[in-house]
């Protein structure tokens, strides 16, 4: 019987706070990056702080600053960004706190309405041939969003995942036939959530009101 080597696959993103500058850390101290299937994601809201408009003169503020000092109800209310300056500048940020020159997969988060994914690609060309990137993942996209992606001559190749929430209580994207278009893409999905954010662990119960912790 031949066992496969197990591979641990490790998931983080640039916008909660200073996650990937603790993962970069334990790279440094163990020397272990060869042995992680890194993960991270762009992209999800716009992380730009106020040195970043014009009248910031142009400077930047660091990702995760910006993430601590914002609560992350009021970031989703600025929406995603995934103009090419920004994921340039994402892409910079989330190498030098992971410690790493490159990343095994990279999501873009949530899809921007106001960026074609085609130009998302375009943009993220350059750092996949490098070598900077290896493959890139959507995260709560369409369908049609997805087959436009896999379109992209030269780059769509290396779109191979998809993230999207599913768990007994969110069958979506089984009921939309989104999963069929996966299947036929020759692509896979990552479920977030597949514990139903802890409902079917047990931990919460239904209350008159809402769930709540289980005494």
């Amino acid at each position: 019987m031949h066992l496969s080597p197990v591979v641990l696959v490790v998931h983080c993103t640039d916008s909660h706070s200073t996650g990937e500058a603790s993962l970069g850390k334990w790279f440094t101290q163990t020397g272990r990056r060869s042995d992680i299937f890194l993960a991270t994601k762009f992209g999800a809201y716009d992380l730009s702080g106020p040195e970043d408009t014009p009248s910031g003169a142009g400077k930047q503020t660091q990702d995760s600053n910006a993430a601590e000092k914002t609560d992350h109800t009021d970031l989703y209310k600025l929406g995603p960004n995934s103009k090419p300056s920004y994921i340039e500048r994402q892409i910079k940020n989330s190498l030098s706190a992971l410690n790493t020159d490159y990343i095994d997969l990279y999501y873009q988060h949530r899809v921007d309405p106001e960026v074609p994914i085609e130009v998302v690609l375009e943009t993220l060309r350059p750092y996949v041939e490098s070598g900077k990137i290896r493959w890139l993942g959507l995260s709560e996209c369409s369908a049609a969003t997805l087959k436009r992606a896999k379109a992209v001559k030269g780059i769509g190749e290396k779109v191979v995942v998809v993230q999207m929430e599913f768990s007994p209580f969110e069958l979506g994207i089984e009921k939309s036939g989104f999963v069929d278009v996966v299947n036929e893409l020759g692509m896979a999905i990552v479920a977030y959530s597949p514990l139903a954010r802890g409902l079917v662990t047990g931990k919460y119960v239904l209350s008159k009101f809402w769930f709540v912790p289980n005494p």
